[in-house]
């Protein structure tokens, strides 16, 4: 069974170094989420076997394609229990992470969570509010370096929600199933409409077996200025 105790080589698998300290973070958190979890339904991922592996590792196998500055802005969006903004920050402790969350119970659920946390309170906040209002925040639109989303909605609804915060230069990292090749292509018509540029994907294995194809795309060009459009269309109408 998967543990704390095995985080560390199941990640060296995946080409990713965590120090000891990491670790105990990324437990305290596990730990902070199995009691807001009690109150709040943030996730329906419970126990430390399926946390390491659908939580934890899952989120971090992103940082390749995330890079290593010692300082950046990350957004992740429809963060739902704090996958994959929290692991990240942990994971990056130079980094400041925005989670946008639309439901304000959850919301509210992961403020008090990141209280339990000390430090990481500090540099990790949490916006209750549409991502599609959000993109058109002047305090938000392409204010981040970095953005992330998973298990938020199809290709092109995420593209809309996501690339509008992210400033030219920076990038978009999807994480996506076992759809990876059509989900690329598709990725690499739509993202042009909203300032992306290339797009490049790769592939792993979760221990358990699952697919993981994360997508990044790079942010080439400000984004338009009637995108994203007004909360609930990017869903009813999906870009092609």
């Amino acid at each position: 069974m998967t543990s704390f105790a095995q985080l560390g080589e199941l990640a060296a698998a995946r080409g990713l170094t965590l120090s000891p300290e990491t670790i105990q973070e990324l437990a305290a958190f596990h730990a902070a989420l199995e009691r807001a979890n009690q109150t709040t339904n943030l996730t329906r991922i419970t126990g430390e076997a399926d946390f390491v592996e659908r939580h934890a590792l899952d989120a971090l196998v992103a940082l390749p394609l995330l890079g290593e500055a010692a300082e950046a802005r990350l957004v992740d969006v429809g963060s739902g229990c704090g996958v994959p903004g929290i692991p990240l920050a942990i994971a990056r402790p130079g980094w400041r992470v925005t989670l946008v969350e639309t439901a304000n119970r959850k919301a509210r659920a992961l403020r008090q969570l990141l209280d339990e946390l000390g430090e990481l309170a500090q540099r990790v906040d949490v916006i209750a509010e549409r991502a599609e209002v959000c993109g058109q925040d002047p305090d938000l639109r392409e204010a981040f370096d970095l953005a992330v989303a998973r298990a938020v909605g199809s290709v092109p609804l995420v593209c809309e929600l996501c690339l509008p915060l992210v400033r030219v230069g920076g990038a978009l990292v999807l994480y996506r199933g076992s759809e990876g090749e059509a989900e690329e292509a598709l990725a690499a018509r739509v993202a042009p409409k909203l300032g992306g540029g290339a797009v490049e994907r790769r592939t792993l294995q979760l221990p358990s077996g699952a697919e993981r194809s994360l997508l990044r795309i790079e942010k080439v060009g400000p984004t338009g200025r009637h995108y994203p459009r007004r909360p609930g269309l990017p869903a009813k109408r999906p870009l092609s």
